[in-house]
């Protein structure tokens, strides 16, 4: 479970929030661009805003999750402890953190999301 979580902070910190970064600067860059062409109705700036909160909320588990290892991993001698919070506090830390990812996987672009998608999975072209 340890190795678990790990494995998912990596995945955030070095593919989730980077694609999450990338997409949301390229739709500030749009909407920018459309409101100096004098456009008045910007939909970028929505779907910026949204995914800035969704970025948002994300980090704020993710520090929970780092949180969870850190406690967890400091718990070494008592495994039995150990296990119990494992298998639910930081599991469900966890499931937090992913459904962070989720929600942005479903608003950030193909061409900006560096993971196989889940109907890229489930239904191979």
């Amino acid at each position: 479970m340890l190795i678990e979580l790990h494995t998912l902070r990596e995945i955030v910190d070095t593919l989730v929030l980077p694609a999450a970064f990338e997409y949301s600067g390229r739709l500030a860059e749009a909407a920018a661009q459309a409101k100096s062409a004098g456009i008045t109705v910007i939909p970028q700036l929505d779907a910026a805003n949204k995914l800035g909160k969704l970025i948002v909320n994300l980090r704020t588990h993710r520090d929970k999750l780092s949180k969870a290892i850190d406690k967890a991993e400091s718990m070494h001698d008592a495994v039995e402890e150990q296990a119990k919070y494992l298998t639910h506090d930081a599991a469900d830390i966890m499931s937090d953190v992913r459904s962070c990812c989720d929600a942005i996987e479903l608003s950030v672009s193909d061409e900006c999301w560096p993971l196989p998608k889940y109907r890229e999975m489930l239904f191979p072209v």
